[in-house]
């Protein structure tokens, strides 16, 4: 039991064979660290954000990932990078997940990627706090693709919660 606990530990680490959120209910964690290998065609992955922003009404499948951030954070941009030539990256940055009027930021990049999304860092309506990534493809339904994220600067995270036992 405890060699399945440490192979899926690893699995995690290194962002291989995740089960990629696909509700704002359940995102990703997104760190500094960023990540590798996303499946954003895995089977099982489906639109659930689909007016957002007020604009982008897009009927391809959604990964969601969360960024908690504290103050101190210097990142200011997140790029998405494909392998997947056909796959035309879309992100999405919001305060309020699926929200249909608010966005922080939103990136397009070309069939084949890659997709830089800035956000200022000093802006005091981005952090501290948790922002909503949601990636998906410009085009229709079956515009999607394997990912990564890498992020250009730190991401302090804020204390959540903390005990003693």
């Amino acid at each position: 039991m405890k060699c399945v606990k440490f192979a899926a530990a690893i699995a995690l680490c290194l962002g291989v064979g995740q089960a990629f959120a696909q509700t704002c209910a359940a995102p990703l964690a997104l760190t500094a660290a960023g990540v590798t290998g996303v499946d954003g065609c895995a089977v099982g992955t489906t639109n659930t954000v689909g007016l957002v922003c007020g604009f982008t009404d897009n009927a391809s499948q959604d990964t969601i990932f969360s960024l908690t951030i504290g103050a101190g954070f210097t990142a200011t941009q997140i790029t998405l990078t494909t392998t997947t030539a056909t796959y035309t990256p879309q992100l999405i940055l919001q305060g309020a997940c699926g929200s249909t009027t608010e966005c922080q930021a939103t990136a397009t990049g070309p069939a084949g990627g890659p997709a830089t999304l800035a956000f200022a860092g000093a802006d005091p309506a981005v952090g501290p706090g948790t922002l909503y990534l949601i990636v998906n493809g410009q085009g229709g339904a079956a515009d999607c693709g394997t990912f990564s994220l890498a992020v250009n600067g730190t991401l302090p995270v804020q204390l959540q919660k903390f005990s003693v036992d």
